[in-house]
């Protein structure tokens, strides 16, 4: 048999087999299909038996029976079942009456060719297998066995399997009953036999029931007497019944239904049982006498296990669903309470279609009911914009014995607000701004002040202040947007908050000027205004043209981010063969094609808005023709295909194709600037550098002031080791003076007048000596400073209070001299007078000594280090006079920017201010002090070296916000915040033009070279010629 016709008979063969293998399993798959069925009616049976609190026995050895024959008829069906290639030709000739035998024929001819049997011409067989190939063609072999004959017994067996999980689920003991026939549990003679005896009636009274609580609920236990039998307590309780009996009982039991049987204690006549109550059901008591007799109660009591309810949860905050910022911090109220006690709580929601969970509080025991509050940090779940979140509270009980029971809150939703979608809203609001400007410099150099009457020309400055008003109203509604953005750049917010405020004042000086008529200031503020706009709208063109390459920048730096997220897990796929993990791959995969392809919309529509000299549209195109988007096919279809070898390599095409698009994109926009010449951030720089050099000085300054502080301290600890003993001796004296004012003291207050004297002087007599005593106590206070002042060095202000003490002496004596008059102690007179004298001759001594120690302290300067101060004083005016004339030039510089570092000049004042305190300071020989300013004048000096730096930074920086999540959902077309035909968002690419009284007078490109000419800084004498060109082209 040659080789083709082999192989149309190997094809026939081959689809023959096919319907043989499904024969197969149909016929296996119908047995099992039955033999289940018959077991599980078997098993449902069960439930017959389970109201009685036990299984059937018969029903087990029907089970059984029906299994064992069951299995062997399967095995039977499955040996009857394969079929070799003739049976399966007989059956598709029965199904298909048209083969008329044809089938079986070629099937028996090709078996006696295969074997070299073939008494047959081969030129009859090939015309018969022809003639069975055109009957084959037109029929479907596989209907040889249908699949629809499962059909009703496959309905059968899963509304039996559907039944038989309800009974075990919701039907009371139907599994105890259902495990005691099929295990045949209870099995015995002495079992049959108890089955055949007929019980007689238990009478029981004196019914006790103790009830023993679970230990989670904290209830006491309970005592009952003279029950009616019936229980009624918490599920997981345990109860314990005692009663009377009738009779003389051998044995007894308890039958709990549907449970099952329960030994009793049997004390005399009295009977006990204890039982864990689960569910609810029947018991009674059943008992055996000493002759054999069984005796059980008439009815069976009933069982009442109440359910521990689950706790109670109230979502009280927020109270709706809401659109949140991915980095907001959520806060959520809720209240939850239980019967029994709560064990924990849980905040539960869904996220890309995982349950996360995040544990909030574990409840001390017994703790029934709180209110609680968390805040939910949304960053921290890496959530993506436009991601919607379903969540909830979850609070467990305490319940250990049947739960815990879990209640939950009603479920609430969070929408994850896009910050993408934001900013490109925004980026068109500033272009509206942009064009506003536009439109306000064109009104405003169409006014020739020498053409209008006063009064037109009044009236027309107030149409042009409210003009400027509405442009200030829409800057501050922006701003606010702004300042909320994290995608936009901080050089966009700080120019809007300083052009705000230029608006402001120029505004209120024109308002100003217009109120007392100042035609000539008024003149001066146009022109001022006029320039101001100019700066702004170089500025914006520029900010605009970056913005957007900058978001394009983001789109692809997520990307490139994206990419190598799914090159690492596909290596981790290499290494752990994890199944799971292609499935994420596939799902980034299909995230990563979708963010690619609305990068390449915006791609198109930025590229239109974007000068030529800013992008290689070359490139751009080569992008965007497909060449990265095939890469990235080739990338899906090999981890589609399990191909991983193959989708390492193309991950790595893809990721060099991705690289070089962002290169060149990094290029246009490190190209576009920031809104500010070259010349003039080179001359920033170049401020910066100085600043530097001034840093550099002041630190050498330091440096040689700090040298001679040092010395200076070095011998003042020198000089006061040798003050220490000068210092004690001193000391000595200022305790003899204390010493002194306290024996005076003593000696006044024993002082009387003479009998003699009238009331009025003895009272004159009280107030002088009261006085004195005033005096002197007044007085140890200030020895008690001046002791204190000694130990702490301060010499100078301990001379000046012992020269106060002296004085103060000698005024006492004086006083005293007339109460001693009226005083017959004169001995006390003359011993008070007396230590006067010591007193002030102590304190005049210990005044010279304190005198001799200032002086000792104060000469530790030498006269070289003097004269080394007054040199580094004239060091620190001339940094002063560099830094005065940075600042001028840095002011001037500063003045022509659209925006200015904020802090910069007002750091290098303060600078200046502390500079001219340490000259001074070094000019009185104050090292300390000029040591002090010195440092805080370079404090000021890096402050402004950092703002201007940071300034610097940000004029060449774009924002990178947090939060980037790489499926931010942004739809190509139409403006943002606006919908299209289409209901699509995205960037409007129309250009800007200057409103006038004929708009289309000038064709687009002329206004192109208009606003490239503003972008070029124009040389002086050219500015007055550009002025009169716009006034020309909006008359």
């Amino acid at each position: 048999m040659g080789n083709a016709m082999n192989e149309r008979v190997s094809l026939i063969l081959s689809r023959l087999k096919g319907v043989q293998n499904r024969i197969f399993l149909m016929r296996t798959a119908l047995g099992a299909l039955i033999f289940l069925s018959s077991i599980l009616f078997v098993l449902i049976l069960t439930a017959l038996s389970s109201r009685l609190g036990h299984g059937s026995v018969l029903l087990g050895f029907v089970f059984w029976a029906l299994s064992l024959i069951g299995l062997v008829g399967l095995m039977i069906l499955i040996r009857k079942s394969w079929l070799n290639l003739e049976q399966t030709a007989l059956v598709c000739e029965r199904r298909f009456p048209e083969l008329n035998d044809g089938l079986i024929s070629l099937v028996q001819l090709s078996r006696m060719l295969l074997e070299n049997r073939a008494d047959f011409s081969l030129a009859m067989f090939e015309r018969h297998l022809s003639q069975v190939e055109d009957k084959l063609n037109r029929l479907r072999l596989e209907d040889a066995s249908d699949l629809k004959r499962l059909r009703m017994p496959g309905v059968i067996c899963s509304f039996l399997f559907v039944i038989w999980l309800t009974f075990i689920f919701f039907l009371p003991g139907f599994p105890s009953a259902m495990s005691q026939s099929v295990f045949l549990k209870g099995l015995s003679r002495e079992k049959g036999k108890e089955l055949l005896k007929v019980s007689k009636p238990l009478e029981l009274y004196d019914l006790e029931i103790d009830y023993i609580f679970p230990a989670y609920t904290g209830l006491e236990s309970k005592h009952i007497e003279g029950a009616d039998g019936n229980i009624s307590v918490l599920a997981g309780s345990e109860v314990e019944i005692r009663a009377k009996s009738s009779i003389d009982a051998k044995s007894a039991w308890v039958q709990v239904l549907p449970q099952g049987r329960l030994e009793a204690v049997v004390k005399n006549k009295e009977l006990g049982a204890r039982m864990v109550i689960r569910q609810s059901g029947q018991y009674r008591f059943e008992a055996e006498d000493k002759n054999g007799l069984v005796w059980s109660e008439p009815a069976f009591h009933k069982i009442n296990a109440i359910v521990d309810q689950v706790p109670e949860v109230e979502l009280v905050e927020p109270d709706r669903d809401m659109v949140v910022n991915e980095e907001q911090e959520v806060v959520l109220r809720f209240h939850c309470k239980d019967d029994y006690g709560l064990e924990s709580v849980s905040l539960v929601f869904m996220s890309r279609e995982k349950e996360h969970r995040i544990p909030l509080k574990e409840f001390k025991p017994a703790e029934l009911e709180s209110e609680l509050e968390y805040k939910w940090d949304l960053l921290s779940e890496n959530f993506l914009p436009g991601e919607k979140i379903a969540y909830y509270i979850e609070a467990k009980d305490n319940n250990n014995v049947t739960g815990p029971g879990i209640g939950r809150s009603v479920t609430r939703y969070l929408e994850i607000f896009s910050p993408l979608k934001e900013h490109e809203r925004l980026i068109e609001k500033e272009q509206e701004l942009f064009e506003k400007l536009i439109s306000f410099l064109g009104e405003s150099l169409s006014e020739d002040v020498a053409k209008r009457d006063a009064v037109k020309y009044w009236d027309m400055e107030a149409e042009l202040i409210r003009q400027f008003k509405d442009v200030r109203d829409f800057l501050v509604s922006l701003k606010k947007d702004v300042d909320k953005d994290d995608y936009s750049p901080m050089l966009v917010k700080e120019m809007m908050e300083q052009g705000l405020e230029r608006y402001r004042k120029l505004i209120q000086e024109r308002e100003e000027s217009r109120r007392i008529r100042n035609q000539a200031w008024t003149v001066r503020l146009r022109a001022d205004t006029v320039l101001r706009m100019e700066q702004d709208i170089l500025f914006w063109d520029k900010q605009l043209q970056k913005q957007r390459m900058d978001f394009l920048l983001s789109l692809a730096e997520r990307l490139k981010a994206g990419q190598k997220a799914l090159s690492e897990m596909m290596k981790e796929y290499e290494r752990t063969k994890d199944p799971a993990l292609l499935k994420e791959i596939e799902a980034k995969l299909d995230e990563l094609k979708i963010l690619y392809q609305e990068f390449l919309a915006r791609m198109g529509e930025i590229g239109q808005t974007l000068p030529d000299e800013f992008v290689n549209m070359d490139a751009m195109e080569k992008i965007g023709a497909g060449e990265v988007m095939s890469k990235l096919e080739k990338f899906r279809q090999a981890v589609h295909d399990r191909d991983i070898e193959n989708a390492l390599e193309n991950a790595e095409d893809f990721m060099s194709a991705l690289e070089q698009m962002l290169g060149q994109l990094e290029e246009g926009s490190d190209k576009m600037g920031s809104g500010i010449s070259s010349e003039n951030m080179m001359a920033l720089r170049d401020g910066l550098k100085k600043i530097q050099e001034l840093v550099a000085e002041q630190g050498r300054l330091i440096q040689e002031t700090d040298a001679i502080y040092q010395k200076q301290m070095l011998a003042m600890e020198k000089a006061a080791k040798m003050a220490e003993r000068e210092k004690g001796l001193l000391q000595s004296e200022l305790d003899a003076l204390s010493e002194l004012l306290e024996r005076q003291r003593d000696a006044l207050n024993q002082m009387t007048p003479r009998s003699k004297l009238d009331a009025k002087d003895i009272q004159e007599f009280y107030q002088n000596r009261n006085q004195i005593s005033n005096q002197l106590w007044q007085m140890l206070r200030e020895l008690e400073i001046a002791k204190k002042e000694l130990s702490q060095d301060k010499f100078d202000s301990t001379v000046q209070r012992l020269g106060n003490f002296e004085k103060q002496m000698s005024q006492i004596k004086q006083n005293f001299q007339k109460l001693s008059q009226a005083s017959p102690d004169q001995q006390n007179s003359r011993e008070f007078e007396s230590s006067c004298n010591s007193g002030i001759n102590r304190a005049s001594s210990a005044r010279r000594g304190a005198n001799k120690l200032a002086g000792q302290m104060k000469d530790t300067l030498s006269e070289s280090d003097s004269a080394r101060l007054d040199a580094l004083a004239d060091k620190q005016g001339e940094i002063e006079g560099k830094l005065n004339g940075l600042m001028k030039d840095l002011g001037e510089l500063l003045a022509k920017l659209p925006v200015q570092p904020k802090k910069t000049m007002e750091q290098l004042g303060k600078a200046g201010i502390k500079m001219k305190d340490a000259q001074g300071e070094l000019k009185l020989k104050n090292a300390d002090l000029g040591l002090v300013a010195e440092k805080e004048s370079k404090y000021w000096l890096e402050q402004a070296q950092d703002s201007l730096e940071q300034f610097l930074e940000k004029m060449k920086g774009r924002p990178k916000p947090s939060g980037m999540p790489m499926s931010a959902q942004m739809r190509s077309g139409g403006n943002p915040g606006q919908q299209g035909q289409d209901g699509r968002t995205g960037v409007r690419t129309e250009n800007f033009k200057i409103p006038g009284p004929d708009e289309n007078k000038d064709p687009v490109e002329m206004r192109k070279k208009i606003l490239k000419a503003m972008r070029e800084e124009s040389p002086k004498e050219y500015e007055d010629l550009n002025r009169d060109y716009y006034k020309r082209l909006v008359q």
